[in-house]
């Protein structure tokens, strides 16, 4: 109904859990109406970092026009804090932007020069191949055995317990490759 719907609205921009407003954006993300993508762009300037990337990639499956305003803001506010200019979430909004613009920049002024003139009239691109975020050719990204490392935190867990004193057996010649003899 109309009325639970609007609660359901309501109850995005006031909750305080972490948890429940994810749980919100997702039940609001599958909605295709403008209070919908208003409610995402107001999801956009919450202050944890889990909220915003259930935003982030909300706007992004979306295609929520109305958010870019706010993803453009938030990439302002993370070039503010030098830890976050290149962190997962930094990625996530970058990606949003590309998804629902077909643009990339490296700067947030960059952003809002392009989409400015533009937001009024502006399509959002439709079919097609989806475009890839590209990195900049300032660093390469980190890599950990060939995989690209898309996160804020890595944790390396190192066993120095006797077990891993002891040599692996060396492989057998010959017999059953599994282990048969």
């Amino acid at each position: 109904s109309e009325e639970a719907y609007t609660a359901i609205l309501e109850k995005c921009e006031k909750e305080r859990n972490p948890m429940i407003k994810i749980l919100i954006i997702d039940a609001v993300a599958q909605r295709t109406d403008e209070r919908s993508e208003e409610a995402l762009a107001k999801a956009l300037a919450d202050k944890t970092d889990e909220v915003l990337r259930a935003a982030c990639q909300a706007a992004k499956k979306r295609k929520a026009k109305r958010a870019v305003d706010a993803l453009i803001s938030l990439v302002e506010r993370l070039e503010g804090k030098a830890q976050d200019s290149d962190s997962l979430l930094m990625t996530q909004v970058r990606e949003a932007l590309l998804a629902i613009t077909g643009q990339q920049f490296d700067r947030a002024q960059d952003y809002r020069n392009y989409w400015e003139p533009r937001k009024a009239d502006f399509r959002v691109p439709t079919g097609g191949e989806q475009k890839e975020l590209q990195g900049t050719s300032e660093r390469k990204k980190p890599k950990f055995f060939g995989t690209e490392v898309r996160s804020n935190r890595v944790v390396f867990v190192i066993d120095t317990s006797g077990s891993m004193e002891a040599a692996d057996p060396a492989p057998m010649t010959g017999g059953d490759p599994a282990g048969g003899g």
